[in-house]
């Protein structure tokens, strides 16, 4: 049998024989076709673009021309930008200018509300007149002060500190109320009001439709209200609250005293008594027995008076012994002659302590 009879007797084959590259020919028309008409489409693309080149050319001219128009408004931008930094500049130059206006008005506010500096001359003699008031000598520093007065109306205060001191309180009374009309320590000189009434009320010649104490402790309360960080007008009202037994109150004025004190100043005085007013409030029996074994004397005294409640007055000498080598005299003298302690200055082992000099 041929080739060929062979080749017909193969129904169903769908696709001829392999060219001599071995792919099929069954699609090569169809292939051929396609080709041609891909041919024909990108023709037809190329020959309407070159139709088109005139009209796209002069829309990229006219856009090109657009962006070229558009250059001017960038210039404006930056001529804002730039005003607006000159209008800034203006403006930090103006306020810093008020400013400064400002600092030299509130200077000359200052100068005209403070009064005039001391002169050398001046400061001299007052110094000169505290320490003589420091000194024990109150009748000279009011001599002194007084004829400052004239020239600087600031020192009503201290004349009626020195006039205290010096036992004039008709002068310390007149000056004390000076310097609260000139709003001048008022705070310090309603405390020192204070003593003068207290003084008033142990003086049995004078006779006040007031109490006297009542008196005062309204003016320390005054003075405290007028000048909530002074200690001192706190110190005197712990003095006077615990006069009329109220020891609780008084130790928290204490309290408040030395919360107000300047931790670089000692102030032994306010250390000493709020552990005397401590130690006042406790039985013999709960009192601390040891003697301290540091030289300081805000450990000392209070030691020593809780050997006086207990009757140890040996004991009590020696401490009072050691202390009164640590302070100055007329401290020690003060602090000893506090309320707690002074109750045991007719005992004979400690008599020589209140001796007076």
């Amino acid at each position: 049998m041929s080739e060929t009879t062979n080749e017909s007797q193969r129904p169903g084959r769908r696709f001829e024989r392999s060219d001599r590259s071995g792919r099929s020919t069954l699609f090569r028309p169809r292939v051929l076709a396609s080709h041609e008409a891909l041919k024909r489409s990108f023709a037809e693309a190329k020959e309407a673009a070159s139709e088109g080149a005139g009209p796209k050319t002069a829309s990229a001219e006219s856009g090109a021309g657009e962006i070229k128009g558009q250059r001017p408004g960038w210039m404006v931008i930056g001529l804002g930008v730039a005003a607006i930094l000159i209008v800034a500049l203006f403006v930090g130059v103006g306020a810093y200018a008020m400013g400064q206006a400002s600092g030299r008005a509130i200077e000359r506010t200052a100068h005209e509300r403070v009064p005039a500096t001391y002169s050398p001359e001046q400061m001299t003699v007052l110094n000169a007149a505290l320490e003589k008031l420091r000194g024990g000598d109150p009748s000279a520093a009011v001599s002194m002060l007084l004829n400052l007065k004239a020239a600087l109306p600031s020192v009503s205060y201290l004349i009626a500190l020195a006039a205290l001191q010096d036992g004039n309180s008709s002068l310390a009374t007149a000056e004390a109320e000076k310097s609260i009309s000139l709003k001048e320590r008022v705070s310090d000189s309603l405390a020192l009001l204070a003593v003068l009434e207290t003084q008033k009320a142990s003086d049995r010649t004078q006779l006040a439709m007031v109490d006297p104490r009542r008196r005062a402790e309204s003016l320390l309360r005054e003075a405290i209200a007028v000048d909530p960080a002074n200690p001192y007008p706190h110190f005197e009202l712990a003095t006077l609250l615990r006069y009329q037994g109220n020891r609780q109150e008084a130790l928290q004025e204490i309290e408040a005293a030395k919360a107000r004190l300047n931790p670089m100043d000692s102030h032994l005085v306010m250390d000493i008594t709020s552990r005397l007013l401590r130690l006042e409030s406790l039985a013999a029996a709960d009192l601390p027995p040891q003697e301290p074994s540091t030289n300081d004397p805000r450990e000392l005294l209070p030691a020593a008076y809780a050997a006086m409640k207990r009757g140890d007055f040996d004991q009590a000498a020696e401490l009072l012994r050691k202390t009164q080598a640590l302070m100055d005299r007329e401290l020690f003298t003060y602090l000893i002659n506090d309320p707690a302690m002074r109750r045991f200055a007719r005992e004979p082992r400690l008599a020589a302590f209140y001796q007076e000099k």
